[in-house]
């Protein structure tokens, strides 16, 4: 686990970005995530690479 925030906004994920820089994001492989809007668009955007894995409980809800 790299980051942990409170919020569900585009604005509240986007310094996680900001601190890793694309050479930071260049090296991850995947994003575990909320079923969130706002997290799937910033996740595209700056890490577009990633294979997106959501949470288990949220997928099973849905």
């Amino acid at each position: 686990m790299l980051w942990v925030l409170r919020g569900r906004s585009r604005e509240d994920i986007r310094p996680f970005f900001e601190l890793l820089g694309s050479e930071g994001c260049a090296w991850l492989r995947a994003a575990v995530m909320h079923m969130s809007t706002a997290y799937d668009l910033e996740v595209r955007i700056h890490w577009p690479q990633a294979e997106v894995v959501y949470d288990l409980p949220q997928v099973v809800a849905k």
